[in-house]
């Protein structure tokens, strides 16, 4: 999954724990966090 799908889908949970059912979001959440890649500088030269 993508990082930022995963994190929307997060922050999704916990406004919903948090606005609509008015209580914490108490779950122990154990999954494996998406990173984003990491941008390769381009680098030009003179050819």
């Amino acid at each position: 999954m993508a990082a930022n799908t995963q994190a929307q889908a997060l922050n999704a949970l916990v406004y919903m724990y948090k606005e609509v059912i008015k209580r914490p979001l108490s779950l122990e959440l154990k999954f494996i966090q998406s990173r984003r890649q990491q941008k390769l500088p381009t680098v030009l030269t003179e050819q």
